[in-house]
């Protein structure tokens, strides 16, 4: 099981990323590892995650939507509901809804 806590840091004067009124969100992701997580140049918050074993898995995002994006963020046409099934060792990458 994979917990990721996001935390925005803001510094004042300096600005910082998110809205200001947030200081901290967290994202449960179970059934996989996150590798990468980032804000697009569309605003849309991107999650990378990978099955980093010889079985299946399912891949759980609470209270999450959105759709799946190939490596280089172009969506594949499936949605995604809040989980998908892993093959052993397969790399999804989700564009979740706000």
């Amino acid at each position: 099981d994979a917990f990721t806590a996001i935390e925005t840091v803001r510094i004042p004067g300096r600005g910082g990323l998110g809205d200001p009124e947030v200081h901290l969100q967290a994202l449960r992701v179970d059934g996989a590892e996150v590798t990468a997580l980032r804000r697009t140049d569309e605003g849309r918050l991107e999650l990378r995650v990978v099955n980093p074993t010889d079985e299946s898995s399912t891949l759980t995002v609470s209270d999450r939507t959105g759709e799946l994006v190939d490596l280089r963020g172009t969506p594949t046409g499936e949605g995604f509901d809040g989980a998908v099934s892993l093959g052993p060792w397969k790399i999804a990458t989700i564009a979740l809804d706000d």
